[in-house]
């Protein structure tokens, strides 16, 4: 009679083990603690990870990085689905608490971003062309001119009431 392969590898079956985040951390306001030890260097009951220079958290676990938010959010539901992020609704990425984090695609993640550094009128998707205040807005790949309008304020107006129809809950607003 002849056996059949393991459904796992040994290595896949620890990388599985090691994945199942509760094992190693507890979730508290936002921020993972250690319930187990992976070195020397660290303790039970430590703050796990570190931020970046964006402000981001990461934990460096058996040599490979994790953004605090996806683990945390791993915790609480399970694996994130190949081809979603996690998105800061707020656009806080340092605000790592569970009711601040969803799933999203790449794309809805985009629509959530801040107004960008460069922005002269003060409002997103408005703009200054030939004499009057335009408003503009992207999705799927497909730009929408709103229309002209006498001032920066109502731009915005057609701006966000398009954004709102185009993009749902990820709307910035």
């Amino acid at each position: 009679m002849k056996l059949s392969s393991p459904i796992f590898t040994a290595k896949e079956n620890t990388r599985a083990a090691l994945k199942d985040w509760s094992l190693w951390f507890k979730y508290e306001d936002g921020k993972l603690y250690r319930i187990k030890t992976t070195s020397n260097r660290v303790k039970i009951g430590d703050l796990a990870g570190g931020p970046l220079a964006d402000g981001r958290w990461v934990i460096n676990f058996y040599g490979k990085n994790y953004y605090n938010h996806r683990v945390i959010y791993e915790l609480h539901f399970g694996e994130i689905p190949v081809g979603f992020v996690i998105d800061h609704i707020d656009g806080c990425n340092t605000n790592n608490r569970i009711e601040n984090l969803r799933l999203a695609t790449p794309q809805e993640n985009m629509s959530n971003m801040r107004m960008h550094k460069d922005n002269t009128s003060g409002f997103r998707g408005v703009s200054w062309s030939k004499g009057k205040w335009i408003a503009k807005i992207r999705h799927a790949n497909i730009y929408y001119e709103l229309g002209r309008f006498a001032t920066k304020e109502d731009a915005s107006l057609a701006y966000l009431n398009a954004e709102k129809e185009l993009k749902g809950e990820f709307a910035r607003g």
